[in-house]
């Protein structure tokens, strides 16, 4: 499979002859590569500002969204049901989801959510989760926790493509897990990522204490 796609040399008759050994019509695989559509969504000005000065209704959607229903909140006994029905209503005000019957819920946009770095959302959301997220990823002991760092001197021109090539992977990345979300979504577990660029070697800012 991977040196045919990789040649693109996949005929019709290669794809169909495929698609019966995994006893898949070619029909159904053409509906969900259309169902598979990567798509990205932004924020109106209205709700982005909101979200910025509550972003306990910030988090509640990102929750709601990635679980793809309330019953988490009820699961993990986190919020009760008063609380839910605020949350709810107000993000269906804002336009973001309908509340349909049965605890169901149904989102008015689709794709992964795109937030400009520079948006005022953004770096009051990132101030509060940021710490937090590295506290986590350098105390634990797994291989599903990684890290590195590194410093080095760059002109100005490579710095830029440095941030360039980051942004690019990032995209790349987002639209794959996009992708794995969809088709395996059982398989496909949470990953985080936090890149942060600026002018500090690794060592040789920082400030030594003084020896008594």
């Amino acid at each position: 499979m991977k040196r045919i796609f990789a040649q693109e040399s996949c005929s019709l008759q290669r794809l169909t002859e495929i698609c019966e050994t995994i006893d898949i019509s070619i029909f159904d695989l053409l509906n969900v590569a259309k169902d598979l559509e990567v798509a990205e969504y932004t924020f109106n000005t209205e709700v982005e500002k909101f979200f910025s000065t509550n972003l306990n209704y910030f988090r509640f959607f990102r929750k709601l969204e990635y679980h793809r229903g309330i019953g988490i909140f009820k699961s993990e006994d986190q919020l009760d049901e008063k609380s839910i029905r605020k949350y709810l209503k107000k993000i269906e005000n804002l336009g973001l989801i309908k509340i349909l019957e049965g605890d169901r819920v149904a989102f008015n946009q689709h794709g992964y959510m795109s937030l400009p770095r520079t948006s005022e959302l953004s770096r009051n959301y990132d101030r509060e989760w940021t710490p937090e997220f590295f506290s986590k990823i350098i105390s634990a002991n797994d291989k599903r926790h990684k890290y590195l760092n590194f410093s080095t001197g760059l002109r100005p021109d490579h710095l830029e493509q440095l941030y360039s090539d980051i942004n690019e992977l990032s995209k790349k990345y987002t639209e794959i897990g996009f992708v794995d979300q969809k088709i395996d979504k059982e398989g496909a577990f949470s990953v985080g990522v936090v890149i942060g660029i600026g002018p500090y070697r690794i060592g040789a800012n920082d400030r030594v204490p003084r020896i008594s």
